[in-house]
């Protein structure tokens, strides 16, 4: 059973991430501000060149999960953060990918392994 503090608690933390409040409040307070640039323009400059850049992980690692992780889906899937679309040979023919990417160089060569 739950105590009536606990519940309270799961209650405060419902409240807050329904709010968008930070939970950390009193660690967030003392980090320092950080700038950060989008990722895109960074993957727009190195899409033509990623698959090469990353080619030692996929060889050894990645290459083994895709297809675990993705032979067995069918119907619609949506795929967020595709890249360059290495993940696209692996889906089986009965499913209807749409992917989605934030750097459009990265977009681009997943296009180019569908021929469009």
């Amino acid at each position: 059973m739950f105590s009536k503090r606990s519940g309270q608690n799961r209650k405060n933390l419902i409240q807050r991430v329904l709010t968008l409040k930070p939970i950390f409040t009193s660690i967030s307070a003392k980090m320092p501000k950080v700038y950060t640039m989008s990722a895109a323009p960074k993957y727009n400059r190195i899409a033509h060149i990623y698959e090469a850049i990353d080619l030692s992980l996929e060889l050894f690692f990645f290459r083994k999960c895709r297809k675990e992780a993705l032979s067995g889906l069918s119907g619609k899937v949506l795929e967020v953060g595709m890249g360059s679309g290495r993940n696209l040979k692996y889906y089986p023919s009965n499913a209807q990918v749409t992917g989605i990417d934030n750097s459009e160089g990265m977009l681009e060569e997943a296009r180019k392994k569908l021929g469009k």
